[in-house]
């Protein structure tokens, strides 16, 4: 019986490690944004969680590394990283990267004061 238990064990353990082999490796790079990028929290933010287990379900293993933006952004279009998973849209982004569905929205206001009304002027 421990015998058989043991040859079992083994031949899981290969699968295990032939399949950790094939498994390809997805670099992001990113900096802390809480709550979507957050390294202090379990799974590092719900934005993490949220790609992680994305490429989880095609196979690949997410590495992600903490760079400052600017650096995150460079790397990516330099091909040092894979993805920048929490990169805003924008057109002028859009001619350099590809950006899939949006998996996650926020809404950013202008907040002051009551006696010293904000002034938004375009530039």
């Amino acid at each position: 019986m421990f015998r058989q238990a043991v040859v079992v064990l083994v031949m899981a353990l290969g699968t295990f490690n032939s399949s950790m082999a094939r498994a390809q490796v997805i670099t992001a790079a990113t900096d802390v944004w809480p709550p979507y990028v957050d390294f202090s929290r379990k799974n590092n933010g719900y934005c993490l969680e949220i790609v992680q287990a994305a490429f989880k379900t095609q196979g690949y293993i997410l590495q992600v590394e903490n760079v400052p933006w600017a650096r995150g952004v460079a790397g990516v279009k330099k091909g040092q990283y894979d993805i920048a998973p929490n990169l805003w849209y924008s057109k002028e982004r859009e001619k350099t990267f590809l950006y899939s569905d949006a998996y996650a929205s926020n809404t950013l206001k202008f907040i002051g004061r009551k006696r010293r009304p904000i002034s938004i002027h375009s530039a």
